[in-house]
């Protein structure tokens, strides 16, 4: 019986220390919630900012972060947001800042918040002193460009205008990698295509830098601003991936051919198949074939397109220093296509001095001729080594 009632005894404490820390956890839990709105909350200040920022402004994002950060904090507070790089009308604004509250020249830069009377540039400046001001400021009114005695918090910052973005050094920069970019490189496979189609020096010349300024117009028409629903459609990423695809199957095809010719290959396949595949063949490699081809795929080729390319281009659309955007465009192209170029140099270099080793072999011409053709089966073996392994990288890239 004892036992009976020292058991019920025990459940009964337990029942109600259960009932005590839970009752207790909520209140506690309750507390700790009240007093967690009460720090992270303030409804007293209301000020008003003027927020400058630029899109793909190097410091802009944190400062971004920070100022969702102070608004969740002081509900109540006004920012402004004016991104500045491309909108004109923001940018004068900007610039209308600058002079009425008599920022000097070499330190106007972004990000920048304007208040009354007082202004923060650089990322810096910004998180590390704005929310004390906030808190001292007590005219609650937007920023005016008649204020005066402004006092300034200057730190390092980004360029205000877009054009101090474009330094040789970031446009050259720029351009180097959309030349290993996936559209890129699938524009160095199909120019390896064009190189392994023709044997002599002067057709792989001729046709190759045909082919170059094609794609070169490609780049230069949308930079200028047509065919814009091509470089935004997604359709250049899986322009590349067929492109890998089709180079691999190639590829592998003329690894087989070096050892096995393709008169044995298509021995079997009927004649008239032949021939119309090698008309096909002509008029996609003719002289004009090789332009068009270069223009239309290079316009295919919008894949992931650069910013800085992105940003040339708005400034030629938006007709901002379309005098400075433009020989900037073409350089921009001329560095991207600079790869194909120095391939089409290093091939032409490569055939010429074999050309001249296949002369001096013999003086019979048949036999120098055999010696040729020997050197561009070599040739077309290293180059389709190289495509197969571009088209696995863009394939998976």
């Amino acid at each position: 019986m004892k036992r009976g009632i020292t058991l019920f005894g025990l459940i009964l404490l337990i029942l109600v220390s259960l009932f005590s820390f839970t009752v207790l956890g909520e209140e506690v839990t309750e507390e700790v919630i009240e007093k967690d709105i009460y720090i992270s909350f303030d409804d007293s200040e209301t000020d008003c900012l003027y927020y400058f920022y630029g899109f793909d402004c190097e410091e802009c994002p944190q400062t971004d972060t920070y100022l969702k950060q102070l608004q969740t904090r002081f509900p109540k507070i006004k920012v402004e947001m004016f991104e500045v790089y491309f909108n004109k009308g923001n940018l004068k604004l900007l610039q209308d800042y600058f002079n009425a509250y008599n920022v000097p020249a070499e330190v106007q830069s972004l990000p920048v918040v304007f208040l009354p009377k007082s202004y923060f540039i650089g990322k810096e400046a910004i998180i590390g002193l704005l929310e004390g001001r906030i808190k001292s400021n007590q005219n609650p009114s937007c920023p005016l460009l008649e204020d005066v005695n402004v006092i300034g918090v200057i730190g390092e910052g980004s360029p205000k205008d877009i054009m101090g973005k474009l330094s040789f050094l970031s446009v050259t920069g720029a351009a180097l990698k959309t030349a290993f970019s996936l559209g890129g490189l699938a524009l160095l496979i199909l120019l390896l295509l064009v190189i392994v189609a023709f044997k002599d020096k002067e057709s792989v010349l001729k046709k190759s830098f045909l082919f170059i300024t094609g794609v070169y117009a490609a780049y230069l028409i949308f930079g200028m601003g047509f065919f814009s629903w091509l470089g935004y459609s997604g359709i250049g990423v899986y322009f590349a991936k067929i492109v890998a695809i089709l180079a691999i199957v190639f590829s592998l095809a003329l690894i087989k051919e070096f050892f096995i010719t393709w008169k044995i290959t298509f021995k079997d396949v009927h004649p008239a198949f032949i021939d119309n595949l090698k008309k096909f063949i002509a008029v996609i490699f003719s002289t004009p074939g090789c332009l068009i081809f270069g223009l239309v795929f290079g316009l295919l080729s919008f894949a992931r397109l650069n910013k800085t390319y992105l940003l040339i281009r708005y400034l030629f659309i938006a007709n901002i220093s379309r005098g400075i955007a433009l020989p900037t465009l073409l350089y921009f192209i001329l560095v991207m296509l600079i790869l194909m170029i120095l391939f089409v140099v290093v091939i032409y270099l490569v055939k010429d001095q074999l050309d001249d080793k296949a002369e001096k072999k013999s003086n019979d011409e048949k036999k120098v001729e055999i010696w040729k053709e020997h050197y561009v089966k070599l040739i077309n073996f290293v180059l389709s080594v190289i495509i197969l392994i571009v088209g696995i990288i863009v394939l998976f890239l």
